[in-house]
């Protein structure tokens, strides 16, 4: 189990640190095309966008699964 969760941990980090790559990637990208000041609202708006959707997402499985576990019955 402690290697289970030590192999997690890592690949969340190397995860975190993609993602951190592939930000400035896009920021190098999108910089000739648009400035750096676009390319920074390209990207963080990007970003923002996909945070609110997980966000929903998160919210609803959360009520659904408050609606699976609280009882509507009264109990005597």
């Amino acid at each position: 189990m402690k290697d289970v969760a030590l192999f997690g941990l890592v690949a969340l980090i190397v995860a975190v640190f993609g993602l951190g790559a592939l930000v400035v990637g896009l920021l190098l990208a999108l910089a000739p095309l648009v400035t750096a000041w676009g390319a920074t609202a390209i990207v963080a708006g990007g970003l923002f966008v996909i945070a609110l959707i997980l966000v929903l997402l998160a919210k609803s499985r959360w009520t659904k699964t408050l609606a699976a576990v609280s009882d509507d019955e009264v109990r005597p």
